[in-house]
């Protein structure tokens, strides 16, 4: 599935922090917010937040967050 760059950096961060554990979670959520942020900025938009943002990708994350467990899942097989 072809994307933005951006985005999928964006998503990228976002699995891994919702994937990672103990205290480097923290640091993975920091840098999750921060690629949001560039986002926003890099398109110019002033009135929405981090959080409309990550609305109105909802769909489109959840898409992502599938292929890459199936992504996962086949290497693991293969590793068999």
């Amino acid at each position: 599935m072809s994307r933005n760059p951006q985005l999928e950096a964006v998503f990228e961060a976002r699995y891994v922090w919702e994937n990672a554990v103990g205290p480097e979670r923290a640091e993975r959520l920091r840098e999750y917010h921060r690629l949001l942020d560039e986002a926003l900025v890099k398109a110019a938009i002033t009135a929405t937040s981090r959080e409309e943002l990550e609305d109105a990708l909802v769909e489109a994350y959840r898409e992502f967050r599938r292929a890459k467990r199936l992504e996962e899942r086949a290497k693991l097989s293969r590793l068999r």
